[in-house]
């Protein structure tokens, strides 16, 4: 255990092996040598470790806790769940199996289940941050805005949370004569969907500042300008000065919003004319029909927000449609599959989409995108063009639950029937495509 609290971990697996070489009995060893495998991502190793050490005392656990990690680390959340539940009803006060129980069924979409999970890790241990945001995220998907916005703000105690700055918070009241700075944070796509609460905000203070990420000042800062809203870049070298200041997906709670008064109207963004000038011309391919694609963000493949490539295949051979790929970059292999793919005259790469303003001038003239849970994807939300979002299991929970959506009312949800998943995904999307 020394050697793996000091990091040499392969050094303590080496002599973890050792001793259940010279004791095959020795619980502990086997144990150790399971928690030690997964840390390092050797997650089916670890496995065969845990259930070494049940076989031998099953009323172990901390054992059932290593085992179901494994299994869930591999996304088997449904093989995970019977060694959770046996952990918590051998110690109801493992307040760790009960947290990560809670993510086993809200992975597996058991979103009531994952909530009373949750509960009984925070009656245990209320400070416990992650427990906290879990339970936020979980009531958000049920759509209960009045209990899962106030506690979505526990997401600023997390580790590696931006700090909030030394400017109060602002909290939705009225401040006439003074200057409300808005901060964009997460990712781009976050941005997107909720820039549409500010000119709500900007009704309740004299001058609102909206601050965004760079590659989306040219998209957002028209629109800005007709709410009466200055922008500004995010990387911008000093802070503007304001009187208060509210992060960008806390609005939402600022405002008192509640799911069925989602401000729905699209689209709410618009190409600027520079930007539209660069794609007049011809688009593609000579079929009639053209739509937009994005199968991955900057996650890796193995996230559950990208597919791979391949499975793509029942689309991109769907007659009378040219693709346009939307992805910000393509990998060397990524590049090359397109180049071998068998219907590649009809999948088509621009280049010139150094920014979400160009890519918004592109999604503008198609007939539809596809994506995954992207910023594409709320970028053709935003513009109000036809969406098919690919979902996993377990979405965001912006995408709450059924094949609507609050935020995009021209988008259709098409989710996983069981976690990784894909290929009933795409066969539904491009059922409904073809007899579109």
């Amino acid at each position: 255990m020394a050697l793996a609290a000091l990091g040499d971990t392969d050094a303590a697996i080496a002599h973890f092996r050792a001793a259940i070489a010279a004791e095959p009995h020795f619980v502990a060893a086997h144990f150790n040598l399971g928690n030690a495998l997964d840390a390092i991502g050797q997650h089916a190793q670890a496995q065969h470790a845990f259930e070494a050490a049940l076989a031998l005392q099953p009323r172990f656990a901390l054992a059932l806790f290593g085992l179901a990690n494994t299994l869930a680390a591999r996304g088997r959340h449904r093989d995970a769940l019977p060694h959770y539940e046996h952990a918590v009803g051998l110690d109801p006060s493992f307040v760790l199996a009960w947290l990560n129980l809670g993510t086993a069924h809200h992975a597996l979409g058991a979103h009531e289940m994952a909530l009373r999970a949750f509960d009984q890790a925070l009656r245990l241990d209320p400070s416990l941050t992650l427990a906290q945001m879990h339970r936020a995220v979980t009531l958000l998907t049920l759509r209960d805005f009045a209990r899962g916005l106030p506690a979505y703000e526990a997401r600023h105690a997390l580790p590696g949370a931006a700090p909030l700055g030394p400017l109060p918070r602002w909290q939705g009241e009225p401040i006439a004569n003074r200057t409300l700075l808005v901060r964009a944070e997460q990712g781009f796509g976050d941005t997107l969907q909720f820039v549409r609460l500010v000119p709500l905000a900007r009704a309740r203070c004299a001058r609102l500042i909206l601050q965004v990420q760079p590659a989306l000042l040219p998209l957002i800062a028209p629109m800005a300008a007709r709410w009466r809203v200055s922008v500004v870049s995010a990387d911008a070298a000093r802070t503007p000065a304001a009187d208060l200041v509210c992060p960008l997906l806390s609005l939402p709670f600022a405002l008192g919003l509640e799911y069925d008064a989602i401000p729905s109207g699209t689209p709410y963004l618009d190409v600027p004319d520079a930007a539209r000038r660069r794609f007049r011309g011809s688009l593609g391919g000579q079929a009639k029909r053209k739509f937009g694609i994005a199968w991955s963000g900057s996650a890796p493949v193995q996230d559950n927000r990208a597919l791979p490539l391949d499975a793509l295949a029942p689309l991109f051979a769907l007659a009378g449609i040219d693709w346009i790929v939307l992805q910000p970059t393509l990998s060397d292999s990524e590049r090359a599959a397109l180049d071998a793919h068998p219907d590649a005259a009809r999948i088509h790469r621009l280049d010139g989409l150094t920014d979400f303003a160009a890519t918004a001038a592109l999604v503008d003239r198609l007939d539809g995108v596809v994506a995954i849970d992207t910023a594409v994807a709320h970028l053709a939300g935003a513009l109000g063009k036809p969406l098919w979002l690919m979902l996993p299991v377990a979405a965001d929970w912006r995408w709450s639950t059924g094949d609507d959506s609050a935020w995009y009312p021209r988008a259709r949800l098409v989710r996983q029937s069981e976690p990784g998943r894909w290929d009933d995904v795409v066969a539904t999307v491009a059922g409904e495509i073809a007899h579109g």
